[in-house]
């Protein structure tokens, strides 16, 4: 009986080596690629929030370059001024509440 147990064991050392380890390889290449998906995606995300307060951002400082410049040539009064100021500080603190949220990944 000794003798029939040792060739079912290579038998099923073959098997194992043959598909299971293979498959094993290909399931956690899957998963490590699924995974790397989900990464990226998560800092799509990131990037997208980040990036809302800075297009707000860029919109505003050639605006407030321009009022600058009428308020130079007193087209524009003083609030004026001020009121840009404000919304680019608002910015300003927009894109310092994304980055403490986030932090620099």
């Amino acid at each position: 009986m000794a003798r029939t147990h040792r060739p079912m064991r290579v038998s099923l050392f073959a098997l194992l080596l043959t598909f299971v380890l293979p498959f094993t390889f290909v399931v956690y290449q899957l998963v490590d690629a699924i995974h790397q998906r989900i990464e990226f995606a998560q800092s799509e995300k990131y990037g997208n929030q980040y990036l809302r307060p800075l297009e707000q951002l860029l919109r505003d400082v050639p605006e407030s370059q321009l009022i600058a410049h009428r308020y130079f040539y007193k087209e524009v009064g003083s609030a004026v001024m001020q009121q840009q100021q404000d919304k680019i500080n608002q910015d300003m603190r927009a894109v310092e509440q994304v980055q403490q949220q986030w932090g620099d990944r």
